[in-house]
């Protein structure tokens, strides 16, 4: 089956921004809604006739895209998706929210022993199969709805990367579908090297590298994204390879990137890196030439620049959807918080420094060494893998999120480059004459593969014992189901401090996009 690399786009695209579009309608009032969004749909149509331009049509057969979609579908089921099986901690947040969009007016207010406060928080992904439960008035047809929302977002990823990285071989395509919900770092080696060098013994710990004396490490596996933060995974994705098969394209940054703040904030401080060095690339690069002369010089390149960056398109997607999402999550963000939720250096001691050296050089720094020789001239390149070593030296919450979410980005490049330059290697192999380049073929293909093995003990352990245990079985109905309004109060005790924090804006009288842009309720 031919797939479109126009129609790859418009589908991507509507995946993400029919969710921000009921959001402001839902949300704030007509005249900011309707003028945002035709504004949005304007350049969409402009940015269309351009889109994914430097690359092909791709080509997938029906018994592999059929594969596929059932691949995706179990890994959903086994994930939690629809509710068929006991879910993991992070779903009581999950299911609470959808609960709340679907059975509650937008905007979504609370009030708690006196406390008033909105929802506020990275709900892009609970938007559109919340309505199918409003529709329907069903809380149980929002939780199918998200189910298949959720799969479908799988499967659009799937086609953009296949598209990304020119797979046209069955097995190139089936080996990227395979890595989406078994792809990862291979922590089961980094802790036994850290047992054999320290004191310290984190083996078996699921996927925690170290997560004690205020030090939490940890970079997910995709089973455990897809599983505890799809919300922060599914959309991210797609929107980051979106973004690289138009990188080129400064003057549609703002229109590829807002839309990531409305599913997850942390992870758009991951993608800000690419985004800033994707930005400025165009200032360092060689000017244009005609017949040996130059004839682009630096004053013409930082004008042309200048034009690309605060284009049209960049400023007024900026000022309409960019400030009404930002508006609206600041009244969360700046909000007064506990001073264990906020930005700080992680505690390293000269003793525990190790953990830091033995979670980038064991984790990070053997990948990047495999890919640095084709990747040498890649910047998304070099940013990911300087995010990723970056990360490790601060955190935020009380489980570090930053780290775990904000490296989703950088995660996913590395395993599109991963398995893009496993097969790469493949084919030079069949062809190779020179034995020196041969030999470092063959062993950068071994390794590969050995990471990859070991990096899938831990996510493909959890499957099978979900599948094997007795005890995960279907829910009932009744006290499953939440809503968040029981714990919208600051001053409630025995709850977590994050609980009580993190979905909400209080003091509404001071939120600026309660006070003026709010609908009417």
């Amino acid at each position: 089956m031919r797939i479109d690399r126009k129609w790859l786009f418009t589908a991507g695209m509507a995946y993400i921004y029919l969710p921000m579009f009921f959001f402001i309608l839902g949300w704030t009032k007509l005249i900011l809604a309707v003028p945002t969004i035709l504004i949005c749909l304007f350049y969409f149509f402009r940015l269309r006739k351009e889109a994914n331009d430097s690359y092909e049509d791709i080509t997938v057969r029906w018994p592999v895209l059929l594969a596929v979609s059932v691949l995706f579908i179990l890994i959903g089921y086994y994930a939690g998706y629809g509710r068929f099986i006991n879910q993991p901690a992070d779903w009581t947040k999950h299911n609470a929210i959808l609960h709340d969009l679907a059975e509650r007016n937008w905007p979504v207010l609370y009030s708690n022993k006196g406390e008033h406060s909105m929802l506020t928080y990275y709900i892009g992904q609970y938007i559109l199969p919340s309505l199918a439960g409003k529709i329907f008035h069903s809380a149980r047809i929002a939780e199918l709805a998200l189910y298949i929302w959720n799969v479908i977002g799988i499967v659009l990823v799937y086609l953009n990367v296949l598209l990304f990285t020119r797979a046209t071989h069955v097995l190139k395509q089936l080996a990227f579908a395979g890595s989406f919900p078994f792809f990862s770092l291979p922590l089961w080696l980094s802790e036994i090297v850290l047992k054999l060098m320290t004191k310290y013994n984190s083996a078996g710990d699921g996927q925690w590298f170290f997560c004690a004396d205020g030090i939490q490490l940890q970079y997910s596996n995709n089973y455990t994204l897809l599983k505890w933060v799809f919300p922060q995974t599914i959309p991210i994705w797609l929107m980051l390879i979106v973004f690289l098969l138009n990188k080129e394209k400064i003057k549609y940054y703002v229109f590829l990137l807002t839309p990531v703040l409305l599913f997850g904030t942390l992870t758009f401080l991951g993608i800000l890196p690419l985004a800033a060095v994707g930005a400025l690339k165009p200032l360092f690069a060689p000017g244009d030439e005609t017949n040996g002369h130059r004839v682009t010089g630096m004053k013409a390149r930082v004008k042309s620049w200048l034009y690309q960056l605060v284009s049209p398109a960049n400023l007024t997607v900026f000022f309409s959807l960019g400030m009404l999402t930002v508006l609206y999550l600041l009244g969360n963000v700046t909000g007064a918080k506990p001073a264990e939720l906020g930005l700080k250096v992680m505690p390293y001691t000269s003793e525990s420094i190790v953990l830091y050296l033995v979670f980038t050089a064991v984790l990070v720094l053997p990948y990047a060494f495999i890919l640095f020789r084709r990747h040498k001239q890649d910047w998304t390149f070099y940013v990911s893998i300087a995010s990723l070593l970056v990360l490790p030296l601060f955190k935020m919450g009380l489980y570090n999120d930053l780290t775990m979410r904000a490296s989703i980005p950088a995660l996913f490049i590395l395993m599109i480059y991963v398995i893009d330059d496993l097969f790469l290697r493949l084919e030079k192999l069949q062809n190779r004459k020179n034995i020196r380049q041969t030999i470092l073929d063959a062993a950068a293909l071994l390794a590969t593969l050995a990471l990859l093995t070991i990096g899938a003990r831990y996510p493909l352990a959890e499957m099978l014992w979900i599948a094997r245990s007795e005890n995960y079985t279907a829910l009932g109905s009744g006290d499953e189901w939440n809503t968040l309004e029981k714990f919208a109060n600051r001053s409630l005790e025995n709850v977590d401090a994050d609980v009580r924090f993190n979905y909400y804006t209080y003091d509404l009288d001071n939120s600026f996009f309660y006070r003026y842009l709010i609908k009417t309720r």
